[in-house]
């Protein structure tokens, strides 16, 4: 189990790394006590999830024992009602929490046991959890009457009666809406893993909660049983629900390889197999949200059972007999004879190696980099912030050293430049205003031609498919419309703002420097103050004036108010086709498009434009050759005051020079740290 120690160990070990990189960061002043707390909290509460899921006897308990506990403590659930939601993670002790039902939810899973299986005979979806439901229901009869005092309760066990919770037979099973269990494995710490009961549940709220914890989840792992990878079940879980969900990550495991490697076939041959199968999938389902997520991922092959019998006590195995006929058929197959060599040839440590790439492009950065980013972010403020102090009292001791005639005139000098850059900035803001009106416009503009375009997506859907695949394929372009092509166009906005701040900003800068050149003499020092002062509080403002995710999401529709405009929405509904005309589910979905109103976006941008506006008018930049002319006025007013704030003057530049050297040591430093980190 060396590689997955190594996975989640590293992700402990560089936690607290960056716990000693903020530690620091706040003992050099860098950044506020506040800040310190925040990303220590962050780091101590931050979850990694992983979601696992597959269809029955797919092998994910067996996996799940192997991948965390390294010996047999999950049971396999033998069925749909005892497969209850399981949620691994760190404990000081070996212990579990089980949630029972609310009463509320015992009574929907009584009314769904109380119907009549004849009527529903032809509805193998409903079927299921019809006698599902009656199955549990018919088991609680062994909790007699103290299932009252259960429901809606949880209850702490021992982690060695997990299986009165989850197993086919156990005393709980029927109540037991999720487990949470406690494992004190250093590696769990801030890490969950998901056992995932699967989507046709009989009790609608077990079956949220598992759509709840796959929309969190940084990885969803999918297995597929090597014998019949991808066929109609594994089909159902990702293209009805997996989409549903709004998964962004799947990465695809083949357990038991070993049987297919048995028959003669090749690891090339096994996965080339599966991938084709994959692939027919998509091209059958034309589902391009769900064909995007498993285009470019490699199906992974590894065995379950042989990298638990690779990692639990080897007397263990010999006492059971499955597992010494399983011991035996697997060391005859692959001629092999010790632990060491079944645990290498279970594959584990390629899956590993999947888990840890997709990890690496995710929870890495929002866990690690950010912050991480933030805290040099801070220390690179603060040093600039000390030379541009630096270069103030540099002007300043070298105003203060000229003579009154040359400081008169420098004085004059610096107010015709004052003058100058006021109209620049002024200048400046029309431009910036007439380029912020014409995104608002362009935004607006691609959201509604899009919208058209997803409407004759949608009308092509109802004119030309079957009926029974109207809902299916009607709701995907919908999901297409929602999840990919509005946020890219509002993604295409905020870059497209951002850049004309940018833009705008810099090229103002450009005009300011050379108005100071041509009017002061010797003005680096003061350019270098002033760009550095304009960038500064426009990258400090970035964050909450060019954050137009929330205020421009609001102002859009959502799926919710499509459907809420629609009379008789749903699978059973007009989307069905069943009861309807297609003239008629033509002029009911027009219903919801008619609530599609791009209005309220160009709303929000302009009242959004006021205050990007300010960033081109900031009292940092425009007052600073003020602040100086002040100074310098009141310096030729009283000669003994000039001498006592020049020699003032030359005391804090040489204090601020000590400074900036000290600080650039620390930012050679930090940044040394932060690469092991980020």
């Amino acid at each position: 189990m060396e590689s997955k120690k190594n996975l989640f160990e590293e992700l402990q070990e560089k936690k607290q790394k960056l716990r000693s990189f903020a530690k620091k960061a706040f003992d050099q002043g860098w950044i506020a006590q506040a800040d310190y707390e925040a990303i220590a909290a962050k780091i101590d509460n931050d979850s990694l999830t992983i979601g696992v899921i597959g269809q029955m006897k797919c092998g994910k308990s067996t996996f799940l024992n192997a991948f965390v506990f390294e010996d047999d403590v999950l049971p396999a659930a033998t069925t749909p009602m005892t497969a209850s939601l399981s949620v691994i993670t760190y404990g000081e002790r070996k212990e579990l929490e089980a949630e029972f039902y609310t009463k509320d939810e015992w009574e929907e899973l009584k009314m769904q046991a109380s119907r009549n299986i004849a009527d529903i005979e032809n509805d193998p979806v409903e079927l299921s959890k019809v006698k599902a439901a009656k199955e549990l229901i018919e088991k609680s009869g062994a909790l007699g009457m103290a299932i009252c005092s259960l429901l809606g309760t949880k209850k702490k066990d021992n982690l060695g009666n997990l299986v009165e919770y989850v197993g086919a037979d156990g005393k709980f099973v029927s109540i037991t809406k999720s487990v949470r269990i406690y494992y004190p494995t250093e590696w769990l710490k801030g890490v969950e893993i998901v056992d995932t009961p699967g989507f046709n549940d009989p009790v609608v709220s077990r079956e949220e909660r598992t759509k709840e914890f796959l929309q969190k989840a940084d990885v969803v792992l999918l297995l597929l049983y090597a014998g019949r990878a991808f066929d109609a079940t594994d089909r159902d879980i990702v293209f009805e629900h997996v989409r549903s969900v709004g998964v962004g990550k799947i990465l695809i495991g083949v357990n038991k390889y070993d049987l297919c490697y048995a028959e003669g076939e090749t690891e090339e041959e096994i996965t080339n197999n599966v991938a084709e199968e994959i692939k027919k999938a998509c091209r059958e389902y034309r589902d391009s949200l769900v064909n995007e997520l498993l285009r470019n991922e490699k199906p992974v092959l590894f065995s379950a059972s042989m990298a638990l019998m690779g990692k639990m006590p080897l007397a263990k195995i010999t006492a059971d007999a499955d597992y010494h006929f399983q011991w035996d058929r697997i060391c005859d197959i692959f001629e092999i004879s010790t632990q060491k060599q079944m645990l290498n040839k279970s594959l584990m440590g390629s899956l590993e190696e999947s888990v840890r790439n997709v990890i690496e492009k995710s929870k890495y950065e929002i866990l690690f980099r950010k912050p991480a980013n933030m805290i040099q972010q801070s220390g690179l403020n603060a040093r600039d912030d000390i030379a541009r102090k630096l270069n103030d009292a540099k002007e300043l001791v070298k105003s203060l050293e000229m003579p009154n005639d040359e400081l008169h005139n420098k004085i004059e000098q610096l107010e015709r430049a004052q003058r100058r850059v006021e109209r620049k900035i002024e200048r400046a803001n029309q431009d910036l205003d007439e380029r912020l009106d014409e995104i608002s416009k362009q935004c607006v503009k691609s959201l509604s031609e899009a919208k058209d375009g997803f409407k004759q997506g949608v009308w092509k859907k109802i004119d030309t498919e079957k009926k029974s695949a109207i809902a299916r394929n009607v709701r995907a372009e919908c999901d297409k419309f929602m999840d990919r092509t509005v946020p890219e166009i509002i993604d295409k906005t905020k870059r497209n703002i951002r850049n004309a701040v940018t833009d705008q900003v810099e090229s103002l800068l450009d005009e300011i420097k050379d108005v100071l050149r041509r009017y002061i003499e010797g003005s680096e020092d003061l350019i270098e103050t002033f760009s550095m002062s304009m960038r500064k509080y426009v990258k400090e403002k970035d964050t909450a004036e060019l954050n137009l995710d929330s205020l421009l999401l609001d102002s859009l529709f959502t799926w919710d108010d499509f459907k809420a405009a629609i009379p008789e929405y749903g699978d059973g509904g007009f989307l069905s086709g069943l009861f309807y005309s297609r003239n008629d589910v033509h002029a009911i979905f027009e219903l919801g498009l008619e609530g599609i109103n791009f209005t309220k976006v160009k709303s929000a941008l302009d009242s959004k434009k006021r205050s990007i506006m300010e960033l081109m008018n900031t009292e940092s930049t425009s007052q600073i050759i003020k602040q100086l002319i002040e100074q310098l006025n009141a310096a030729l007013d009283d000669e003994i005051k000039r001498q006592s704030q020049l020699e003032e003057s030359r005391q804090n530049a040489d204090k601020l020079g000590k400074e900036l050297k000290a600080i650039e040591v620390q930012v050679k430093e930090m940044e040394a740290i932060k690469k092991q980190i980020a």
